[in-house]
C-alpha cells in the first residue's frame, strides 16, 4: 500500500481534527493555499504543511487561519529524514517563513539544530467527556460555582436551542454582523460556504443556535470528529442581546450535553495564550484541563521588516508572523 500522509494519519494515535485531511482539505480550498506535507516513509510519520507565495517569499504554515492544522503525527519525536527535509526549506531562497505548532495531543521539541527557531507557548483547554461519563457525574457538578451559577441563570431565559447547520443565510448575517460590531474580523465567507454547500467535504460539523422572542441570540460552529470523539468549539457568535442574557453559557452547556450523550470523548475550548489569564480562567471554569503547546516560528529578514498592514492585507488568514507581538 502506498504510504501517504492520509494513510499516516488513519493509523496515527493521539490525533487532532485540525490534522484530518478534511479540515486540511477546507483550508486549501477557503484560502488557495497549497499541501506540502512531508513524510517519512521509513518511519510512517509525517509534518502538515501548507504554503502560499507572496510578494515576499514562500510561506511555509502548519498553523494557518483559525485553529491548526500542524503538529508531528505517527511518531513523538522528529526522526532525522523529516528534519533534513526541515533544513531543505529552511535553505529555500524565496522563504519568507516557516511556523509550525506542535500537536497537544502529541508535543514533541525541536533538535539542537533548530534552536533558533522563536518559541511561543500557549495552552489548550479541554474537557474529558469520556471519564464524566465512566463516573456517572452530572455535567453541571463538573463545572466551577460561578459557571454553574451562570449557565443556571440562563437556563432560565426561555432560549431554545435549535440547530443551524443548514441555515447559510442565518448564520453568516449573524457572524459578519457581531464581526464589524465588534470590530473583529470575520471568517471568510468561502469558509461557511464550503461547509454548508460542499456536498464532498467530509468534515463534519454543527452549528447550536440559541431562540428566544422568535429571534436568533446567538450560535457556536463545532467541528467534530467521530472517529476521534474529538469536539472542536470553532467558532462562537453572539448578539448584543444575547450577551446581556449569557447565551454563550446555555449554548455551551446544552451542546456538551448533547455531545456527551452521543458519545464523544473530549470537547477542546482550543488555543490560548498565557497571559490571557480571564480567557483561561473562563474555559478552566467549565472543568476544563489545560495542556500546554507550543509555536515553533522563524522568519526572512525581509519579513522581519515588511509591516503587519502589508502582511496581513496579502494573506489575510494566513499566518505570517503569528502572535509575533503578543
Amino acid at each position: 500500500m502506498e504510504i501517504t500522509y492520509e494513510t499516516i494519519y488513519r493509523k496515527a494515535k493521539d490525533k487532532t481534527i485540525y490534522q484530518n485531511p478534511s479540515y486540511i482539505e477546507m483550508l486549501v480550498q477557503t484560502l488557495q493555499v497549497t499541501k506540502a506535507h512531508i513524510i517519512c516513509k521509513f518511519h510512517d510519520t509525517a509534518l502538515p504543511f501548507l504554503t502560499q507565495s507572496t510578494s515576499f517569499g514562500v510561506v511555509y504554515n502548519s498553523l494557518p487561519f483559525f485553529g491548526s492544522c500542524g503538529g508531528l503525527i505517527g511518531a513523538k519525536e522528529l526522526c532525522k529524514e523529516l528534519e533534513t527535509e526541515i533544513e531543505r526549506i529552511l535553505s529555500d531562497r524565496d522563504l519568507a517563513s516557516v511556523n509550525i505548532v506542535s500537536n497537544w495531543n502529541n508535543p514533541f521539541s525541536f533538535k539542537q539544530a533548530f534552536q533558533d527557531f522563536e518559541i511561543i507557548e500557549r495552552i489548550n483547554t479541554r474537557k474529558d467527556l469520556e471519564n464524566i461519563r465512566r463516573k456517572s457525574q452530572s455535567l453541571m457538578d463538573t463545572y466551577h460555582q460561578k459557571t454553574r451559577n451562570i449557565v443556571k441563570l440562563s437556563m432560565r431565559q426561555d432560549f431554545k436551542l435549535v440547530d443551524l447547520s443548514k441555515d447559510l443565510d442565518n448564520v453568516i448575517r449573524l457572524h459578519f454582523d457581531e464581526s464589524m460590531l465588534r470590530d473583529r474580523k470575520p471568517k471568510p465567507i468561502e469558509m461557511w460556504e464550503y461547509l454548508f454547500r460542499n456536498t464532498d467535504s467530509k468534515l463534519d460539523y454543527v452549528v447550536y443556535g440559541a431562540v428566544a422572542d422568535g429571534e436568533i441570540q446567538g450560535f457556536i460552529l463545532y467541528l467534530c470528529d467521530t472517529d476521534t470523539g474529538q469536539v472542536e468549539y470553532f467558532v462562537p457568535c453572539s448578539t448584543e442581546a444575547g450577551r446581556r442574557r449569557n447565551v454563550n453559557y446555555f449554548l455551551i452547556h446544552s451542546s456538551m450535553e448533547d455531545f456527551l450523550g452521543n458519545g464523544f470523548k473530549t470537547f477542546h475550548f482550543g488555543g490560548s495564550q498565557r497571559s490571557q489569564r480571564n480567557l483561561l480562567r473562563f474555559k478552566e471554569r467549565w472543568g476544563g484541563e489545560s495542556i500546554p503547546y507550543s509555536y515553533y516560528n522563524k522568519y526572512s529578514e525581509m519579513v522581519g521588516s515588511v509591516s503587519e498592514s502589508v502582511i496581513s492585507n496579502e494573506t489575510p488568514y494566513f499566518f505570517v508572523r503569528p502572535f509575533l507581538n503578543k
